[in-house]
């Protein structure tokens, strides 16, 4: 079931994302007057067609998703029938060169826009978050070496303030892939704040992925033992614990941090502990209640080898779903396209100057199963991730390799330069070997999305 589901997304994230980009191109040729003979959803044999317009264009279905076209005419197609010379003037490559560069540059143009709606309609939907709370770091951690201590909160990442976890993520990643070190700004568990330096010199950053924030010591954690929530059937439910409790003690032992209490929670299944929890008035009203509990962690086997541990039945840590309003949510919408194609550049530029490594490359295994998990998660967990698919694709195409929308560009400029346009002889060579590197690009990506899922 979650291969189909990820499938699925998969089909239905890349096929829209194509139709955006192609509908681009479409929709600036049509405002230039160029003559569109088809657009088609998808590759290959047509499952369905239907003409329209004082044209004539072609909307055709076709039987692979992955993808679409546009057919625009072209006074030097062999097979077309001869035409007028004003329907001869509406072919596209008797378009002067500022509107064939607009009609390329329509298409990543399209993805960039459907990007910042796509992130704009996901700041409004919710997106599921946590405080910016960290864990323990492991020891000889950057973050374990800068003072980090469990419960702190960051609040600012080199003067931008963070809230939530997945802000910290993007800005840690942001301001300290290329750099030697961040400054974070801390508030600790007791409400103090302080400034830290993450130094990342020895945090190898040729594969980006969870083991790189992993090597940085910066993780995410629960904060103060606070109780977000209890299961209903459990030893804390037979207790009588309620969320909103705060921790301070089990068996006399003050408990600090949520850390802390999970700790002491696994280290004690079956056994009866004495809990000393501070219960505030749920109408603001009165003073918080000292209350005094009895509690025995069930017995749990967690997966694997590990020892049977306890566990109470209660949730911890602070999370939200967040919600912008529009005006907010579309300027969240425009700085997350702009950091992202920045970032799918930095990224790129490395992985040519052998700085990262090229299994950064996610092909489509990759993508299915991110497609698949966002679809999961929640409608604007997924928009989300169309919106970073869509910033992708527009940056790849603007790449000047032949075949993309950037080699015709490329194209231009020479002709721009020298006032004649390339050779066809030579535009097809170049089309060839364009085609050739994109295959192996491909190659290489699928292949480390299989070196990933093997190894």
């Amino acid at each position: 079931m979650a291969f189909l589901e990820a499938l699925l997304s998969f089909v239905v994230a890349i096929s829209v994302l194509i139709t955006v980009h192609e509908l681009g191109h479409y929709l600036v040729a049509r405002a230039c007057g160029v003559k569109v003979l088809r657009f088609s959803f998808g590759f290959g044999p047509a499952l369905w067609m239907r003409k329209a317009g004082r044209d004539g264009t072609e909307w055709r279905i076709s039987a692979f998703p992955l993808g679409g076209y546009v057919l625009m005419a072209r006074s030097d197609d062999p097979e077309a029938p001869p035409a007028s010379e004003g329907e001869a003037r509406r072919a596209f490559d008797r378009q002067g060169l500022a509107r064939r560069a607009a009609i390329i540059l329509a298409g990543p143009l399209a993805n960039f826009a459907f990007a910042v709606l796509a992130f704009t309609a996901a700041q409004m939907a919710g997106l599921g978050d946590a405080r910016t709370y960290l864990a323990r770091p492991a020891d000889g951690t950057p973050a374990a070496r800068a003072g980090i201590l469990e419960a702190d909160r960051v609040t600012a990442v080199d003067g931008r303030p963070v809230q939530w976890w997945s802000e910290l993520r993007w800005r840690l990643l942001l301001e300290g892939l290329d750099a030697p070190a961040v400054h974070l700004t801390l508030r600790g568990i007791d409400g103090a704040e302080r400034e830290a330096v993450l130094d990342l010199s020895s945090v190898p950053s040729r594969v980006i992925d969870m083991a790189w924030y992993q090597a940085t010591g910066v993780a995410p954690g629960l904060g103060a033992p606070f109780v977000r929530g209890v299961a209903e059937g459990t030893p804390a439910a037979a207790a009588g614990l309620r969320a909103g409790d705060l921790v301070r003690s089990i068996d006399g032992v003050d408990v600090a941090t949520a850390g802390e209490l999970t700790r002491r929670v696994r280290a004690a299944p079956g056994r009866l502990q004495h809990w000393r929890i501070e219960r505030g008035d749920p109408d603001g009203g009165g003073p918080a209640r000292t209350l005094e509990v009895e509690l025995t962690p069930a017995a749990w086997q967690p997966p694997g080898d590990k020892p049977v541990a306890g566990r109470a039945g209660i949730e911890l840590g602070e999370t939200a779903v967040v919600r912008r309003p529009a005006g907010e949510a579309l300027a969240e919408g425009l700085r997350a396209t702009a950091e992202n194609s920045g970032m799918s550049l930095r990224m790129f530029a490395r992985m040519l100057t052998g700085a990262s490594s090229w299994r950064n490359l996610s092909g489509p295994v990759g993508i299915a199963e991110a497609a698949g998990a966002t679809a999961r998660t929640g409608a604007g967990e997924f928009l989300a991730f169309l919106a970073v698919v869509s910033v992708s694709i527009a940056v790849l195409n603007l790449l000047p390799l032949p075949v993309l929308d950037g080699g015709h560009l490329l194209y231009y400029l020479v002709e721009l330069v020298t006032g004649k346009p390339l050779a066809a002889g030579t535009i097809e060579r170049l089309q060839r070997g364009g085609v050739l590197l994109l295959v192996l690009l491909g190659l290489l990506a699928l292949a480390s999305d299989l070196a990933r899922l093997l190894f």
